[in-house]
Parts: C-alpha cells; structure tokens; sequence
C-alpha cells in the first residue's frame, strides 16, 4: 500500500509541476517497481517507467537520478546496450553517489559482467563504509559465477533488508545448492512469511533479473531443493 500512495503522490506532485526533473525520475522509479516487485501493478509499466525517465533527462541533461532511471528501464526491457550508455552517463555525472554506483555495478553484474560490475560496487562500498547492505548482492553473484557458494552465502548473510524477500530466497537457493537443509528449510520459512505465493512469483522475480546472468538455472536449482 506504502508504494501506491507514493506514486499517486509523486503523480500529483508532477501535474503541479511538470518540470522536474526529479520527480520525474521518482516517478519512473515507481513504475519499475510495479514490474520488479509486482507492486500496485497497472498496465504497460516499463512504458510508462520508460517515458518517465526520458522526460527527466529531457528536461535536466545533468539530473543524475533521471540517468540512474533510464539506465535502470533499458535494463529491465533488457535492452543492454541502451542500459549501458545510460549507466556510463548516470555514473559520470557524480563518481562519488555510491547509491549510483552499486546499483549500475549491480547491473552490470546481471548482465553477466561480473568483474567490472563487482569491481564499481566494492568502490562504492570504499568510498561509504556505511553503505546499505543490498550493496552485497553484486558480490554474492560475482562468488555464485565462480561456484564458489559459501563466499556467496557469507555475503547474503550480511544482507541486512528486513521485510524485503531477496534476502531469504538468496539463502534458501544457496544453502538448498550447498545441502544445508536446516538452514535452508528455515529461508524457506522466512521466504513464506514475506510472500504467500512465492512459489508462484518467484521465477518471475529471478528472471527479471537474470535473464542475461547465466545464473538463474542455479538459483532456481537451489531453491528448489531448499
């Protein structure tokens, strides 16, 4: 409910005033996440996030957060060389917004460049050593890339997003790859609590993401087992 009164409040805010650029990117935002996360969803959202982000940077060519978006849609319509020009450009214009940073980095490790991707993120993690703990979901799919699980799951456990799904489906699908069955029975369990039909959502949610990764045949193997 907290995202749907957001957005019709960004909406009101923008026919109030059309030129901002700001809450043009907010806007766009929003609308990725009524595709990412299933929230509040109405028709053609990535079009809509789509025309958003681009009226941002129409009207403010240095607006960082109106980059960040357009970069953020090219990447969820899977279209990742437009992903990439408008990364390069959001990353530029402020090298040291590390939310910036580590979500390109991330990104980009999705799209299957893991060490260029990590490699942005552990400096945005240099550069703010309080950084949020989502900045260590680039670094578990660098160490899930190299087979190496338990550097993943050691990242996943400092993944602190509580109410947020990711963090348990990560450790369900690594502990259900690695064998650990109590700890994965107990992801499972916290998995459910936060989502009823996850069984139902989460192959939407991995592929949106890793539909360019090579990773998510394993993730779906590690949860499935879990």
């Amino acid at each position: 409910k907290a995202p749907a009164r957001l957005r019709d409040g960004l909406e009101r805010t923008w026919e109030r005033e059309p030129g901002h650029a700001v809450v043009g990117a907010g806007r766009s935002q929003l609308y990725s996440d009524e595709f990412r996360f299933r929230f509040n969803r109405r028709p053609d959202a990535l079009d809509r996030a789509l025309a958003a982000a681009r009226r941002s940077v129409d009207l403010e060519r240095t607006c960082q957060q109106g980059h960040q978006t357009l970069a953020q849609v090219h990447f969820f319509r899977r279209d990742t060389q437009a992903f990439r020009t408008a990364a390069e450009q959001a990353m530029a214009l402020n090298p040291r917004n590390t939310d910036t940073l580590a979500e390109m980095g991330l990104m980009l490790v999705h799209i299957g460049d893991f060490e260029r991707g990590a490699k942005i993120t552990r400096r945005a993690m240099d550069i703010n050593p309080h950084h949020a703990g989502w900045y260590h979901f680039s670094l578990i799919w660098e160490s899930c890339s190299k087979g190496d699980y338990e550097k993943a799951l050691e990242h996943a456990t400092r993944v602190n997003m509580p109410g947020m799904f990711w963090q348990p489906l990560v450790v369900a699908s690594l502990c259900g790859l690695l064998g650990r069955r109590t700890e994965a029975a107990a992801a499972v369990k916290e998995l459910r609590k936060l989502d009823e039909d996850i069984e139902v959502n989460a192959r939407h949610f991995i592929e949106c993401w890793h539909y360019s990764s090579g990773l998510m045949d394993r993730i779906l193997e590690g949860l499935s087992k879990a």
